[in-house]
């Protein structure tokens, strides 16, 4: 739904969770059901005060300096299309970190945290005692778990810069005033107290590997991310938090940095009359400047009087009519011929360039055979595990007990916990949490419209709570993740047992993520171990043979039937893999501006 106080490109959803969408970008931002109401609750005039009293009629308690805090979010990432509210008159407290060596506070330690879907990237920070909750972005949670009340600002700063968040001690102030408008910060806890559940501990190369991931994310670098993702699994399989950060890769998300999102706040431009106040032309908050109407003319502020203008000619004699208009329109037909030589016109210039594709692996045969099709088209984006091709083998007594043999070393890899203390005790906690979910669904249908509210955040915890509990059991006995391998391998069982081996196909999968190509067609013949395709970068690596230096806004990649669009980022053309351009030669085509048609020889 599009609101009044929203940028005209961006609209709020509710269902099935609450987000903000820029249809222009299409980037998504994930927000908290309070943070929804009061979106919804605000016209786009009222001040921070009137808006708190709106959202309390409805049975929410938020702080004017809460919806001032909210707003001014919203607002450093560019999703507000009027100025936010604010309390007037007010002065926040201060944060308390005057210098780098003061201890910084801690977050109160009954605070919960969840991820908000469909983001990997914003996380709901709820406080059970009031019933709100605010979101706050991955890298904000990051540096939120470094204020433990023991550390120093300065090293926090230095912890911070090591996940690469880029941090200066005037920003972690502006982020400490946030949290205490929030309510989050309590300088009354004790050291050790932490609203964090304790973290198994990580190998030293497993560690290393996930913080080189989290930086690469950070900086801006997927492709290098998942190489360290990649790395990261092979030694530590069942790693929750590296599959999460995976998952954050593939997700549009609005992206803004700790800098932008928590630079001190600049003094707002006052219109004084007399004066017009410095507003840029794009602000659609800025509001109508007074402009002398008559300023263009010479004139300060109102018409002249008649006798202060110069006296009107008298009438023309005809003859001397016949000789001016003569005149003028010699001196127009010059001016069209004028206007006509310098007239500008585009410069267009090539370069010629080849396409190189980036290699990143090549997906062989497991057996000897025959490789067809498997619906996976070249020039299309897949994943880790993808099934590319299917392969008819010559001898399929042998692919079958090659797949078994694979199955097995899988369901070997994804073995449960040897503790069965642990697991039970994950199993208790999954039960109790859905008992628990039941009591309260039971419940929900009997209340009143007075203790509906406090049952439904009840309800919503508790289901937060499940969510975990299943995810810790799985972490354990990996169920989920060896159900398909087991029936797999079943399947197969009992196809060995039948003795049918003649049309038994293996499917061929990709080894790691990219886009897959092949450079011939399907089906073809292979040996063993014989490659049938590649998996390449999404983008092809233009090479050109002199330096190309352009700032022009659009490149075209032009080769024998066609053209491409190409994009330049930091100078460097970017186009995107397709099965079609693969091995194909042309030139890059950009506008070098504009000159008069007449020097344009």
């Amino acid at each position: 739904m599009e609101l009044p106080g929203l940028r005209r490109a961006v609209t709020l959803q509710t269902e099935p969770t609450p987000r903000l969408i820029d249809g222009v970008s299409g980037e998504v931002l994930a927000i908290s059901p309070t943070e929804a109401r009061l979106i919804q609750r605000w016209d786009g005039v009222a001040g921070a005060t009137p808006l708190s009293a709106r959202v309390f009629m409805d049975g929410l308690d938020v702080d004017p300096w809460q919806v001032e805090q909210f707003f001014a979010r919203l607002d450093r990432m560019q999703l507000l299309g009027k100025s936010p509210p604010v309390v007037p008159d007010f002065v926040a407290p201060r944060p308390g970190l005057e210098k780098a060596s003061d201890r910084v506070p801690a977050l109160r330690p009954d605070l919960v945290i969840a991820k908000l879907v469909p983001s990997g990237e914003v996380l709901e920070v709820f406080d059970p005692k009031r019933g709100r909750g605010f979101s706050l972005l991955d890298f904000e949670i990051s540096l939120a778990r470094l204020l433990d009340g023991k550390r120093t600002a300065a090293e926090v700063l230095e912890r911070a810069g090591a996940l690469g968040i880029p941090v200066s001690l005037q920003t972690l102030r502006a982020f400490l005033q946030q949290l205490i408008a929030y309510q989050f910060i309590d300088h009354r806890v004790k050291e050790g107290t932490t609203t964090w559940p304790k973290r198994t501990t990580w190998a030293p190369e497993v560690r290393e590997l996930y913080q080189r991931a989290l930086q690469a994310f950070r900086a801006g670098n997927p492709h290098e991310a998942r190489v360290e993702l990649d790395a990261l699994k092979r030694l530590d399989p069942g790693n929750l938090e590296a599959g999460a950060l995976r998952l954050r890769l593939e997700t549009r998300t609005i992206k803004v940095d700790h800098d932008a999102l928590h630079a001190p706040a600049m003094p707002t431009a006052v219109i004084r009359t007399g004066e017009i106040a410095a507003l840029t032309p794009s602000d659609e908050r800025a509001a109508p400047l007074r402009i002398d109407p008559f300023a263009s003319f010479g004139f300060e502020g109102e018409l002249p009087t008649a006798s202060g203008l110069p006296p009107i000619p008298e009438t023309l004699t005809s003859a001397a009519r016949k000789r001016n208009w003569r005149k003028v329109l010699i001196g127009l037909s010059g001016l069209l011929v004028l206007a006509f030589l310098l007239r500008p016109v585009p410069m267009v210039r090539s370069v010629p360039c080849e396409l190189e594709l980036e290699k990143l692996a090549v997906p062989r045969a497991t057996l000897s055979g025959l490789v067809t099709p498997a619906g996976v088209k070249p020039g299309t984006a897949v994943t880790r595990g993808t099934v590319l091709a299917r392969i008819e083998p010559v001898d399929g007594e042998a692919a079958l007990e090659k797949q078994l043999i694979s199955l097995n070393r899988q369901l070997q890899a994804l073995a449960p916990d040897k503790n069965a203390a642990r697991i039970a005790k994950a199993r208790a906690a999954l039960k109790a949490d859905e008992a628990a979910i039941a009591t309260l669904e039971k419940q929900k249908k009997k209340a009143t419209q007075k203790t509906l509210p406090a049952l439904g955040k009840k309800l919503a915890a508790r289901v937060k709570a499940r969510e975990a509990s299943k995810a810790a059991l799985e972490a354990l006995t990996h169920e989920l993740a060896r159900a398909p391998l087991a029936a797999e391998l079943t399947r197969l069982k009992e196809q060995k047992a039948s003795g049918e081996f003649e049309n038994a196909k293996v499917e061929l999968t990709a080894p790691v993520d990219g886009v897959f190509v092949i450079v011939g067609s399907l089906p073809v013949k292979v040996f063993e171990t014989d490659g049938y395709g590649q998996i390449v970068a999404p983008r092809f690596k233009v090479v050109t043979k002199q330096k190309l230096e352009t700032t022009a806004d659009e490149v075209v990649f032009r080769y024998e039937g066609g053209e491409a669009p190409v994009k330049l980022e930091a100078g460097v053309p970017q186009l995107e893999v397709s099965q079609a351009l693969v091995g194909l030669k042309g030139s890059l085509e950009f506008s070098q501006g504009r000159k008069p048609w007449l020097l344009s020889f």
